[in-house]
C-alpha cells in the first residue's frame, strides 16, 4: 500500500480535497449556528463577518484565482517532466513526482479551490432562508487564498531549484545514503558471527525444498526480511532468496527456496512477503540510485548535450556513495532469529559489482576525455582511502581496467602527466610495493630517450 501511495501523483491532493470538503461543511455549520444565535454576533469583530453579496464575490474570485494558479503549476510541472525525460533521465522523474513538497503544494491549491466551490454552493442555498446575512466562512476562504499565494511563490522557487541538475544529483545521492543507513549497519557495529552459528547455511541442501515462484513479471521492489524471518521461525524453515532488490524476473521463476518440512510450508505465506512491480523502486535498492547517477552522467556526455561538468559532478557523487558503502556491512547475508538460528539467506552483491555498475558505461563514453578519466581516477582514489584491503584490491583491478580502455592516442603529454599523477596516488594506496604498475607515458616515435 505504501509503494502504491508513494508512486501515485494524485493521492495526497485527493486527501487535501477531501479535507477541504469537510472543512467547507464545518464552516457552513458554524454559519448556521450563528444564524440561530444572533447574540453571539456581538462578540465577533465585524472584520471577520460578511454578507451574502460579499461572500459570493469573495468565493467566486478566490475559486477562479486558485484555479489559475493550479493551471500554471501544472504547466510548470510539465516543463520539469519534459526536461527530466529529454535531458536528464526518465528514471529520475520519479524523484520529482514523489517529492512530498510538490504533492503538498498541489494539494493546497486543490483544497482551496474545492473549499471555495463547495462553500459557494452551500451559501447560495441558504440565501433568502434566514434574515441574518452574516457569514464567517468567507473569511476562512480568504485565509486559504492567502496561504495558496504563499505556496505558489514557494512552488516557483521549488521548481527553479529542482530544474537544476546539481540539485537533482544531490537529491538522488541523499536518498541513496538514507537507504544505506536504514537497511545496513556500519561494519564496526556488526558483531562477527562464530563459524558454527551459521552451519545451517551449509547444510540446507540436505533438507526438503519448496520452491516459491513469482506470480508475475517485474522488478523486486520490496523484501520483508522481518516477515520472512518470523514466518520461517514459525514453520521451522530456512529461506534462501534467489533475487535481490532491483532484480528483474519473469513470471513463473523461482523467487526463493524454502528448506524444511513441506507439509508446514504455505507458498502464499512466503510469496506475499516479496513485492514485485512493473517499475523499479529505490526504497530499498541502492543500485537504482547508482543507475540514475550513471544515466545522468552518460547523457551529459552525448554529442547532443556535451556537458562534461555534469558528468564530473555525477562521478564525484558516485565516489561519495561508494565510499559510504565501504563502511557498511553490505556482505552480511545471514538473518538470525531471536535464538540465533539462521532463518534467511539473502542474495548479496560484492563490492566489485557496485564498482563496475557505477563506472563501466561512463568509462566507455568518456574514454577519449581526459577530464572524465581524471574524475574517475579521483573517485577511485577516494574509495581506496575508505576501503578495506579487499576493496583496495578491487579498486586497483578496476583502475587497470579503466586505463586499458583509454584512447591513448587522443591525449597529449600534459593530459598523460596529469592522469599519471592520479594513477600513482591510487597505486600507493591500493597496490603498494608493486613496481610494475601502469605507466601511461610512452616515448615518442623517431626519438630515443636521450634526445
Amino acid at each position: 500500500m505504501w509503494l502504491f501511495i508513494r508512486a501515485s501523483y494524485w493521492f495526497i491532493p485527493a486527501i487535501y480535497g477531501i479535507i477541504a470538503i469537510i472543512l467547507a461543511f464545518l464552516s457552513h455549520q458554524i454559519d448556521q449556528y450563528l444564524w440561530g444565535n444572533p447574540q453571539l454576533l456581538d462578540s465577533i469583530p465585524p472584520l471577520f463577518l460578511s454578507d451574502f453579496d460579499l461572500a459570493y464575490t469573495l468565493l467566486g474570485t478566490i475559486a477562479a484565482s486558485i484555479l489559475t494558479m493550479t493551471s500554471i503549476s501544472f504547466s510548470s510541472i510539465l516543463v520539469v517532466m519534459t526536461t527530466y525525460v529529454t535531458q536528464f533521465s526518465p528514471r529520475s522523474l520519479q524523484n520529482f513526482i514523489t517529492d512530498p513538497h510538490t504533492q503538498r503544494i498541489l494539494g493546497v491549491f486543490i483544497s482551496g479551490f474545492v473549499y471555495a466551490i463547495v462553500l459557494l454552493l452551500l451559501t447560495k442555498q441558504q440565501a433568502g432562508i434566514t434574515d441574518v446575512d452574516v457569514l464567517i466562512s468567507p473569511v476562512i476562504a480568504v485565509l486559504l487564498a492567502i496561504i495558496s499565494v504563499g505556496f505558489f511563490v514557494f512552488f516557483v522557487h521549488h521548481v527553479a531549484k529542482w530544474i537544476q541538475i546539481r540539485n537533482l544529483i544531490e537529491s538522488i545521492y541523499d536518498d541513496t545514503i538514507k537507504v544505506m543507513d536504514k537497511f545496513w549497519e556500519n561494519q564496526g557495529d556488526v558483531k562477527p558471527d562464530d563459524p558454527w552459528e551459521d552451519w545451517e547455511g551449509e547444510e540446507i541442501l540436505d533438507k526438503p525444498c519448496t520452491q516459491v515462484k513469482s506470480r508475475k513479471s517485474g522488478y523486486v521492489q520490496w523484501i520483508d526480511l522481518d516477515g520472512l524471518k518470523k514466518q520461517a521461525e514459525e514453520d521451522e524453515t530456512i529461506v534462501e532468496l534467489l533475487y535481490s532488490h532491483g532484480d528483474y524476473l519473469a513470471g513463473g521463476l523461482v523467487v526463493m527456496n524454502v528448506y524444511g518440512d513441506k507439509k508446514q510450508v504455505s507458498e502464499g505465506s512466503y510469496s506475499k512477503l516479496v513485492i514485485i512491480g512493473t517499475e523499479r523502486e529505490s526504497i530499498q535498492d541502492i543500485r537504482y540510485g547508482i543507475v540514475k547517477l550513471v544515466e545522468i552522467s552518460v547523457r551529459s556526455l552525448s554529442p547532443g548535450v556535451n556537458d562534461p561538468f555534469t558528468a564530473i559532478e555525477g562521478i564525484k557523487h558516485l565516489g561519495h556513495m561508494l565510499s559510504a558503502l565501504c563502511r557498511k556491512a553490505y556482505l552480511e547475508n545471514y538473518v538470525h532469529d531471536s535464538k540465533g538460528n539462521v532463518r534467511v539467506l539473502k542474495k548479496v552483491y560484492e563490492f566489485k559489482d557496485y564498482l563496475y555498475q557505477s563506472y563501466f558505461q561512463i568509462r566507455h563514453y568518456g574514454s577519449s576525455d581526459s577530464a572524465i578519466l581524471a574524475a574517475i581516477l579521483d573517485s577511485l582514489y577516494e574509495i581506496s582511502t575508505h576501503g578495506s584491503d579487499m576493496i583496495k584490491k578491487d579498486v586497483w583491478s578496476f583502475t587497470e581496467y579503466v586505463i586499458e580502455g583509454m584512447e591513448h592516442h587522443t591525449f597529449l603529454d600534459w593530459d598523460l602527466s596529469r592522469l599519471q599523477e592520479k594513477l600513482d596516488r591510487i597505486a600507493v594506496i591500493s597496490a603498494p610495493g608493486r613496481k610494475d604498475h601502469v605507466r601511461l607515458r610512452q616515448p615518442k616515435k623517431g626519438f630515443d630517450e636521450h634526445e
